[in-house]
């Protein structure tokens, strides 16, 4: 005759359990680089250098991020690229996950 566990016992069972191992960090060879486009390729020129600077519009003052060649707030295509502290308040983020399974093999298209 076999019995069942109780939910007691299998919970203290999984808590004395050892956590599973979290995947290695991904080497600097498999990290993804940023593409440079003309617009931003400043930005990636001064954080290069260890600066952090941002585009801001001459016209209103105001600055814009991602950079893009018309300001959104007066549409002056006029810009600098200011030099900014590095401090500031972080509103969110994103965390990456290793991928859990492989890729699904794509379908041929069938019209």
């Amino acid at each position: 005759m076999t019995t069942a566990a109780s939910p007691s016992a299998s919970a203290s069972a999984s808590a004395t359990a050892a956590p599973a191992p979290s995947p290695a960090s991904p080497s600097a060879d498999e990290l993804l680089l940023p593409v440079p486009d003309e617009d931003g390729a400043p930005f990636w020129e001064y954080a290069a250098r260890g600066e952090l600077r941002v585009q801001a519009c001459t016209a209103c003052g105001r600055l814009r991020f991602p950079p893009r060649p018309c300001c959104p707030h007066c549409r002056s295509f006029d810009s600098e690229w200011r030099l900014m502290s590095g401090r500031g308040r972080i509103w969110s983020y994103v965390r990456p996950h290793p991928r859990c399974c492989p890729p699904t093999p794509r379908r041929p298209r069938t019209t």
